[in-house]
């Protein structure tokens, strides 16, 4: 389960932006609750990159239609 793996991802650990952004998408989709106000704006902003929304749109495209992406 994504939403389990994701919410034992700490702040402390060493993500690199694409993994830690997959977490924040998932926490921000399949709990919202956990996540900040503001968290769904910043995975949208985030996501204007192109070769991140690609990255994801591979791996997991159904978080980019979570997003409204």
């Amino acid at each position: 389960d994504a939403l389990r793996i994701a919410e034992t991802i700490s702040e402390d650990m060493p993500l690199d932006m694409r993994t830690a952004l997959l977490a924040d998408l998932v926490r921000v989709t399949r709990a919202p609750e956990t996540a900040g106000p503001e968290a769904l704006t910043e995975m949208r902003t985030a996501l204007e990159s192109e070769p991140l929304r690609r990255f994801v749109g591979k791996l997991a495209p159904r978080l980019l239609e979570d997003v409204g992406l």
